[in-house]
């Protein structure tokens, strides 16, 4: 039986305590071998999981509707996050929810149709911008104003706010993530919950990691598939 903590020492105010060393160690090696660029985009991630557990989560617009969620700070822009990270001379760019505190009032009770933009810039430089699509898009930034751009899109130009354009982009990165796991994953569909999660930090996010690292370094041409291969052959060496 795999085990990755004392079952005797049971810390069950930690709904993670089963797999708790795993992250740890994880979480010090992935700082310790990569400094992120100035992009840094924090988003969410399901571990598809159809078992019994407290926390699984059901999310009806995923390909995958039972899992396990790994998130890290879920609804966390606002202004006051902000104008903490501005004192730290970091940027924010973010969707934001319409009841968060500080939101302007002017922004958020302004009807618009479908195209138009309204925005408000406070003496900080902290940008709330709203823009019409087919809902409403609400979002915040430190380093935008309203500035608009053209994008070509499939049913030709289309003018969206330069934060929306950015946002987008750099949020595509976590798709591709997700992406490059669903390549010859070693997941299992019998499998403990905490062994499941383990084996996705380990065989997963931990060798997609590895992946980036290997052609940043090595500069070379390799698909996640390839890269899989060979570091699981018994010849290869680092």
């Amino acid at each position: 039986m795999l085990h990755f903590v004392d079952n005797e020492k049971d810390n069950s105010s930690n709904r993670l305590y089963k797999i708790q060393p795993i992250i740890d160690i994880l979480g010090t090696n992935y700082k310790k071998y990569y400094n992120p660029t100035e992009d840094i985009c924090i988003d969410e991630s399901l571990i598809p999981f159809r078992g019994r557990i407290v926390f699984r989560q059901y999310l009806k617009q995923k390909r995958h509707k039972y899992g396990i969620k790994i998130f890290k700070l879920c609804w966390y822009t606002s202004l006051e996050l902000a104008e903490q990270l501005i004192t730290k001379n970091t940027h924010l760019v973010g969707t934001l929810r319409t009841n968060r505190r500080g939101n302007s009032h002017q922004v958020l009770s302004t009807k618009l149709k479908r195209g138009e933009i309204i925005a408000k810039e406070n003496n900080q430089g902290i940008t709330i911008l709203k823009w019409k699509d087919k809902r409403d898009i609400l979002v915040l930034s430190t380093k935008h104003s309203s500035e608009v751009v053209n994008v070509e899109c499939r049913s030709g130009g289309q003018i969206k706010p330069q934060i929306v354009v950015d946002y987008n982009r750099q949020k595509s990165a976590v798709d591709l993530y997700d992406q490059m796991n669903a390549y010859n994953n070693p997941l299992r569909k019998s499998l403990k919950w905490y062994r499941k999660l383990a084996f996705e930090l380990l065989l997963n996010t931990t060798v997609v990691n590895s992946y980036i690292l290997y052609k940043n370094i090595m500069k070379q041409k390799i698909s996640i598939t390839e890269f899989r291969k060979k570091i699981s052959s018994p010849s290869y060496k680092l």
